[in-house]
């Protein structure tokens, strides 16, 4: 539905396991974060995942080797032409589809939906508990402002210097 909502349930009922699904559907497997053979029920050889949204459709799938669970090609579906992806091909479009900035990082980008659209109960914890400087630090991250930190961090370097050369010259 439009608006918020709220996952409620006892613990193990499945609650993060559907906020994985819907951030594996968006972005796929991402090295360091959660592996494939965690999102692939064990004892299956193959699984998928489909999310549907107003105006597209993804759907990307996991496939059990001998040594791995590796991410096959998927699709994306929209205005009822699907097209068949790579898993990268398929991330690229999802990150234009959702307007994230093309100069984001992958893990940019599940950083900056994991803040936005949803936060564990344990990640907002330790935020909260963490020093106002660290949640300053998070918060830039997530919102990108970074740069503006690293201008003002530089503005006053050469604030420095110059102040420095002006007073041997001067």
């Amino acid at each position: 539905p439009d608006g918020s909502f709220l996952l409620s349930g006892d613990i193990g009922s499945g609650k993060s396991t559907i906020l994985q699904a819907i951030e594996f559907a968006l972005f796929g497997l991402v090295r360091g974060e959660v592996s494939g053979s965690a999102l692939l029920r064990h004892g299956e050889r193959k699984g998928s995942v489909t999310l549907e949204l107003d105006s597209f459709s993804i759907t990307r799938v996991l496939l059990r080797s001998k040594n791995a669970v590796t991410q096959q090609a998927g699709s994306l579906t929209q205005n009822s032409v699907t097209t068949q992806l790579s898993a990268n091909e398929l991330t690229v479009s999802v990150q234009e589809l959702l307007g994230y900035p093309s100069y984001y990082t992958l893990k940019q980008c599940i950083f900056l939906f994991r803040f936005t659209v949803y936060a564990t109960q344990e990640k907002m914890k330790q935020i909260l508990h963490d020093a106002p400087e660290v949640r300053m630090e998070t918060l830039r991250a997530v919102f990108g402002v970074d740069s503006y930190k690293m201008v003002r961090d530089n503005v006053h370097i050469l604030q420095k210097a110059l102040r420095t050369e002006f007073d041997v010259l001067g």
